[in-house]
């Protein structure tokens, strides 16, 4: 995952330009330092538009004046960057498709998934970011599914082998099945080719009450008064 990162008010804080002795913003650090943690191959990329204002636009200016000072900080506060861009434009607003304000970078989650096709699955936040090779049929289809109604994530975009998509909070469905009933079900599906004729539902229900029969549903049939077990069709679980 590539990170872009501000200076100024969001890794570091400084009174009067004193940039010697800026002070870290360390819950947003310690949010960097756990995603290096979390996930494999993180780049960070500072981004910073110190001295665009006093060097009058001048990037190279900027980045001989400034460099030193930012170098020292980041060594004095351990804070890893792997690359530090000077020539941010300076502006009221920053909008973006990706982008996440500080303070909401610090307090979000942090989680890595590995699915079962392989696939790598990065959350922070309320974002979620899923690199997979079918990443674009992946959006259509839940573009698609939301036209029949089906509740899924918003889609944000699709780049370079990435899905960005909602973070939606829940228990995962996997949760809530019984071991034992999975088991029986599985076990049935092994069995089901099995049975003669193709899509035969009248073979597959004498199955079933055959399956029914052999766990002693036949005995509780007889026990409840029924008077021929065939009457009563039995699911497999």
């Amino acid at each position: 995952m590539k990170v872009i990162i501000d200076l100024d008010d969001t890794l570091s804080k400084t009174e009067n330009r004193d940039y010697e002795h800026s002070q870290p913003i360390q819950s947003v650090i310690d949010k960097l330092g756990e995603m290096r943690e979390t996930f494999n191959d993180v780049e960070v990329v500072l981004h910073t538009a110190r001295g665009m204002n006093s060097c009058k636009g001048d990037v190279k200016m900027a980045e001989k004046k400034n460099r030193p000072a930012i170098e020292r900080f980041l060594q004095r506060y351990g804070i890893k960057v792997d690359r530090i861009i000077f020539g941010k434009p300076l502006g009221d607003l920053y909008i973006d498709d990706k982008a996440m304000a500080a303070h909401d970078f610090a307090a979000s989650t942090i989680e890595s998934y590995r699915g079962l096709s392989g696939a790598t699955v990065e959350r922070v936040g309320d974002i979620v970011v899923k690199t997979a090779k079918n990443v674009a049929e992946q959006a259509e289809w839940y573009e698609q599914a939301k036209t029949y109604g089906i509740a899924v994530p918003a889609v944000y975009c699709v780049q370079l082998g990435k899905l960005y998509m909602q973070y939606v909070w829940g228990t995962p469905a996997c949760w809530k099945v019984d071991i034992r009933v999975l088991r029986r079900i599985i076990e049935d599906i092994r069995n089901f080719p099995s049975l003669d004729g193709e899509n035969d539902l009248q073979g597959y229900s004498n199955y079933c009450e055959k399956r029914a029969s052999d766990a002693g549903l036949s005995m509780i049939a007889r026990h409840h008064g029924m008077r021929d077990t065939k009457e009563t069709h039995f699911l497999p679980w």
